[in-house]
């Protein structure tokens, strides 16, 4: 099975951001590395000049295709009225699997690598439309899915905890090493 047998795919659009602001700009620089939303969901696109058909749905996966970040994340709507910038496509599943599950695989090494080596162009590489819309894929059982998506976020969990307990315990080494070197300059000039 391939994603164009599960899912339509449309690319983004290419906007400037206006004075009127009504809608939120999905942009690469909006998540990291993982495709986890960073940014902050505030409108910065005029929505009279945007078709209906732009507007991303609660679920959509959008994949960056271009530049030297390429992940998939899904699109868990806010409030606000959203689009993607040209960067990213847009997958709209059509069949009853878990978005964050496509994402997942699209997000592996072994999909990415296979979506890389059909990569266009020079100082920033473009994957095709009809690369990602050929990607194979493998659609487990509903069950297996969730377990899938699961332990993937219990991974990311993971990982921010980890990132965060290194970063608590620089800082901590960080202020033990300033006091003690405080203290001696105390000694010293007593």
């Amino acid at each position: 099975m391939q994603i164009k047998d599960i899912a339509t795919i449309r690319t983004g659009v290419y906007l400037r951001p206006e004075e009127y602001k009504d809608i939120v700009y999905l942009q690469v620089k909006d998540f990291n590395e993982r495709g986890d939303y960073i940014g902050v969901a505030n409108p910065n696109i005029f929505d009279k000049k945007i078709p209906e058909h732009h507007l991303l749905k609660d679920g959509d996966i959008l994949f960056a295709a271009k530049g030297s970040k390429n992940f998939a994340t899904v699109y868990r709507g806010s409030d606000l009225p959203a689009v993607a910038s040209s960067v990213f496509f847009v997958l709209s599943l059509t069949e009853d699997i878990i978005p964050e599950y496509v994402a997942w695989f699209i997000n592996q090494t072994s999909s990415q690598k296979q979506l890389k080596s059909e990569a266009m162009g020079t100082s920033m590489l473009s994957i095709s439309i009809g690369s990602i819309s050929e990607l194979e894929i493998i659609i487990p059982d509903y069950r297996t899915q969730k377990i899938i998506v699961e332990l993937d976020r219990l991974r990311s969990k993971e990982r921010y905890l980890y990132q965060e307990l290194i970063s608590k315990r620089q800082k901590l080494l960080d202020i033990k090493i300033f006091t003690r070197i405080k203290n001696q300059e105390l000694n010293n000039a007593n």
